[in-house]
């Protein structure tokens, strides 16, 4: 029912991981989002890759039904495949506890220049079975952004998104949803569909 930012990061040629509130406003009284348009690496006004836009959404029914704060995740399915230019980011999922892992978000928050991407580091300091907490510094605009496992120990080869970052809280630890074996599967379906 407005116009808002989120981030979202490339996981294939054209297919964005991004936070569930990103694509749909949650539970069963929720919407999907229209008009909704990918600006890979945007710097201000500089849309260096230009901007696509997107033929479907994803997300899954613990958030589109329930908005569950645990499924918060999603995807877009671009109509362009911009990842064949600029790449994109791994990713990986545990069972094996995440705390102490140094991790980076990086993303557009909406309390900086508009459309400027800023990151910040540090370590998981909470590890759930469907959420990945942390004390990084993140605002809105940054829901969706990668919580990238920032050491090269990934299974990927290289650093790896290991969760979706969906929320901030003051005085507390943000947190994002964790990539499960589940949540991998999902992206990976979504990615595969033409």
């Amino acid at each position: 029912s407005g116009s808002y930012t989120c981030t979202g990061w490339l996981i294939s040629a054209d297919t964005v991981a991004t936070a569930g509130h990103c694509v749909h406003s949650g539970g069963s009284g929720g919407v999907w989002s229209t008009n909704v348009r990918f600006y890979p690496g945007r710097n201000g006004a500089s849309s260096p890759f230009g901007s696509c836009t997107s033929k479907r959404l994803n997300s899954v029914s613990g958030w589109t039904n329930s908005g569950s704060e645990l499924y918060d995740y999603g995807a877009v399915k671009l109509n362009c495949t911009v990842g064949t230019t600029t790449g994109w980011l791994g990713r990986w999922w545990t069972t094996a506890s995440q705390v102490n892992l140094p991790i980076v978000i990086v993303g557009y928050p909406g309390d900086k220049p508009s459309s400027t991407q800023w990151g910040g580091a540090g370590r998981v300091s909470a590890s759930e079975t469907r959420k990945t907490r942390y004390a990084v510094d993140t605002a809105g605009g940054q829901s969706g952004a990668p919580v990238i496992q920032a050491d090269g120990s990934g299974v990927c080869q290289g650093d790896c998104g290991i969760a979706i970052h969906a929320y901030g809280v003051s005085g507390g630890n943000n947190s994002g949803t964790r990539i499960t074996q589940t949540v991998n599967a999902n992206l990976q379906s979504w990615l595969d569909t033409p």
